[in-house]
């Protein structure tokens, strides 16, 4: 007999196996969404006009003009409108007419920004000149420097010139051979970046779908269209090329495996995103609390000794090319750096009383203190919870108060770590929080390239950091205490109901 606890969500369940949203509908919204692109994006700041013009932000190419301005801040404005309007209204089990179109709609809205200009995206560059270290040089790039190669074509558009890659083995071989394949020109080095990042974008989506089939059916279009269609992501992605998307595939498949209670796949998918871009390595922790916890005593030693060994053999593998004395953790080349965050504010008012160095290490200190804190706190919770979800949303937690809180160089793109966590979540805070703050954070280049760092003059301090991150995370401040004292859902309000077998103990 089905206890009364269940049959609400059962009945809910039933309710929601209809679509709210028609499919022609679907593909409308991503048809305007994509016209808005072309507009606001790609047809002024093309890829094949501008391609061969190194370091160019929006406002350099616009010359500050005021209708670049507005579309900029219409066009996010609008496409963001769109997705968050239809994420409301698209519910239970899709049709095949829905997928067809959630999926052509992505299609259509990457394929739009395949040609666009990396705009104040110079990391683009960055991957090409180390990935050429790798295939036409025979260069190590976690050693050498691009001003190692300084006579090479693309040196020009480089941003980093002085510092060896901040990414992880895994990435640099992606790189090489992306570089191998893409051969010397600009523009098909480029596009060749862009598809690589694709690859990784549409590996997450898949996951986070094959996810939610397993732990909540009736979120599962949902849940893949907040990540494919987020605005944030497809530009950063499709537009400028960053990898984080790549690493977020691993993020995707590690939960993937921790809900297939694949301890050691999970473990293993982390860490090998973590020899991307380090951030990964936040969930591993707690995958590892959730192993020990429903594992018996004989699952618990395969697991440590499986995720030991094999993670181990991993390291050395994506590492032998490079040489095992560059093994070290990926961190960002940035740590020690100030720009974009709450951090780089508050450090500049400290050094009204302090000197610079001084001012960074109290800020840098405080930030890692707090960091820490939250984080111990968020492995108690998952320790205690026994929520399949618990150590996604804990991650999910940590990478938004590391955002929010805790780092110190702060990027837009950075957003998508979390927005693929909280894809596989039900409604509540943390999701809400998330898709808002990715609208915001599209307010960081315009707010420095047409406000405080122009090119025809910079603002005075405090005003040149102050007013892009109070705009962005300040905003994100606030409407995270609203969310708190609002009468909107808690993080956990939906119960998992066909997630419960997954915590049954007596499997191994």
């Amino acid at each position: 007999m089905q206890s009364a606890s269940t049959q609400p969500n059962a009945q809910q369940s039933t309710a929601q196996t209809q679509s709210t949203i028609r499919p022609t509908t679907l593909l409308l919204i991503s048809a305007i969404m994509a016209a808005m692109f072309y507009v606001a994006f790609t047809r002024p700041y093309s890829l094949a006009q501008h391609g061969e013009e190194a370091g160019q932000t929006f406002s350099g190419l616009s010359n500050l003009s005021s209708q670049s301005a507005l579309l900029y801040v219409g066009g996010f404005a609008v496409v963001f409108g769109l997705y968050l309007l239809a994420a409301q209204r698209l519910s239970g089990r899709l049709t095949r007419a829905h997928w067809a179109a959630l999926i052509g709609g992505a299609l259509l809205i990457n394929a739009v920004l395949l040609p666009l200009y990396p705009l104040d995206a110079d990391d683009v560059y960055d991957n090409i000149i180390r990935g050429r270290m790798t295939s036409v040089y025979g260069l190590n790039p976690l050693r050498a420097v691009p001003n190692d190669i300084a006579n090479d074509p693309f040196y020009r558009f480089t941003g980093w010139r002085d510092i060896p890659s901040a990414y992880g083995p895994g990435w640099e071989l992606l790189s090489g051979l992306t570089s191998k394949l893409a051969g010397d020109d600009n523009t098909a080095n480029v596009i060749a970046y862009k598809l690589l990042s694709l690859i990784g974008y549409a590996a997450a989506a898949l996951l986070i779908g094959l996810t939610l089939r397993i732990i909540a059916p009736e979120r599962a279009a949902l849940g893949v269209y907040l990540f494919a269609w987020n605005p944030l992501i497809a530009f950063t992605t499709s537009g400028t090329a960053h990898n984080d998307v790549v690493m977020a595939a691993f993020i995707a498949g590690s939960v993937y495996c921790l809900m297939r209670r694949w301890y050691v796949g999970a473990t293993l998918a982390a860490l090998v995103g973590t020899l991307v871009k380090f951030i990964p390595i936040l969930l591993i922790p707690f995958i590892v609390i959730v192993a020990l916890r429903e594992l018996s005593m004989r699952g618990r030693l395969r697991y440590v000794l499986g995720s030991a060994l094999l993670g181990g053999a991993l390291i050395v593998l994506l590492y032998l090319p490079f040489g095992l004395d560059t093994i070290s953790l990926p961190t960002n080349r940035v740590g020690n750096m100030f720009t974009g965050s709450a951090g780089a504010v508050i450090r500049q008012a400290l050094e009204q009383y302090t000197d610079t160095d001084t001012a960074a290490k109290i800020v840098r200190y405080t930030v890692i203190g707090l960091f820490g804190l939250f984080y111990l706190w968020q492995m108690w919770i998952v320790f205690k919870r026994r929520d399949p979800l618990a150590a996604v949303r804990a991650s999910a937690a940590v990478i938004l108060f590391y955002l929010l809180v805790s780092a110190t160089w702060f990027m837009a793109w950075y957003v998508t770590w979390a927005v693929v966590l909280v894809a596989v979540l039900p409604d509540g805070r943390l999701r809400r929080l998330t898709l808002v703050f990715s609208y915001l954070v599209t307010w960081e280049a315009f707010l420095y390239d047409y406000v405080t760092l122009r090119f025809d003059g910079w603002a005075p301090l405090p005003w040149r950091d102050l007013v892009p991150v109070a705009s962005y995370i300040g905003i994100a401040w606030l409407y995270t205490l609203w969310l708190r004292f609002a009468k909107s859902p808690p993080v956990d309000a939906v119960p998992l109901v066909n997630a419960v077998p997954l915590l049954d103990t007596a499997h191994g």
